[in-house]
C-alpha cells in the first residue's frame, strides 16, 4: 500500500522530514533571518564620565596640582591674616597712644583690649573668608589661579554657592583638629576616582584641571 506525498510546505519553502519548511518564509518569500542576524548588539548603557573626568568631560586636576595651590594659598591665608589682624590691633593701639597716653602706657587702655578682641578672630578667621568668598565667587583662589584649577560642584560643573563652600570648610577645620584626620583628608585624592578630598565629598565638589 502506498502513501501519498506529504504535502509541500505552504509557501513554498524546501520540505522538512516533518512535513513542515525548514526556514519559513513570511511575506513575499522572503524567509525570517536567524535571531540577531544582520543586528549589531544593544550598546551597553552609558556608564558615565570615564574615570579622572567631570560630568562636562573637563579632566581632573592631579595631585601635584592641587597640593601647590593649597601650599600657595596656605602662605597667602598665614601673612595675609597677620597683615589683617596686625592692621586692626595696631590701629586701636595707635588711637589708644592718642587718646589714653597713661592708660597705653600702662597697657591698660580699653582701647588697647578691643584692638585685641577684634584683631585676633579677623587673624584667624580671613583664612575661612577668603576661601569660601573665592571658591563661591569664581572657584578660583590665587593658588588655584596660578596653578590653573578650579573648583566646582560635580553635578552642576559649576562654583559651589557660599553655603556649599563653607560646609567644605568646616568640615576641612574639623578634620584639622586631629593629625590622622588631616592626613587621611589630605592624601584621599591619591587613590579616589573623582581626586576628592573628604572635604571635598562633604560640598560633593571637585577640583577641575583648567
Amino acid at each position: 500500500m502506498t502513501h501519498p506525498p506529504s504535502p509541500g510546505p505552504p509557501y513554498g519553502g524546501p520540505p522538512s522530514p516533518y512535513g513542515a519548511p525548514a526556514h519559513p518564509q513570511g511575506h513575499g518569500g522572503q524567509g525570517y533571518p536567524p535571531q540577531g542576524y544582520g543586528h549589531p548588539p544593544a550598546a551597553p548603557p552609558y556608564p558615565g564620565p570615564p574615570p579622572f573626568t567631570a560630568p562636562n568631560g573637563a579632566p581632573l586636576a592631579g595631585y601635584g596640582r592641587r597640593v601647590g595651590a593649597y601650599l600657595i594659598d596656605r602662605l597667602v591665608i598665614v601673612f595675609g591674616g597677620i597683615a589683617v589682624g596686625a592692621a586692626i590691633i595696631g590701629s586701636f593701639f595707635g588711637l589708644a597712644y592718642l587718646t589714653d597716653p597713661a592708660g597705653y602706657e600702662e597697657g591698660s587702655s580699653p582701647l588697647m583690649i578691643v584692638g585685641v578682641v577684634i584683631g585676633l578672630p579677623c587673624w584667624l578667621l580671613f583664612g575661612l573668608v577668603y576661601r569660601v568668598g573665592c571658591h563661591s565667587r569664581s572657584g578660583r583662589t590665587l593658588g588655584k589661579r596660578l596653578c590653573r584649577s578650579r573648583l566646582v560642584v560635580w553635578e552642576t560643573c559649576e562654583p559651589p554657592s557660599a553655603g556649599g563652600a563653607l560646609v567644605r570648610e568646616l568640615v576641612l577645620a574639623a578634620l584639622a583638629f586631629t593629625y590622622i584626620g588631616l592626613l587621611i583628608d589630605l592624601l584621599w585624592p591619591l587613590w579616589d576616582d573623582r581626586r576628592q578630598t573628604v572635604h571635598d565629598k562633604a560640598a560633593r565638589t571637585v577640583v577641575v584641571r583648567l
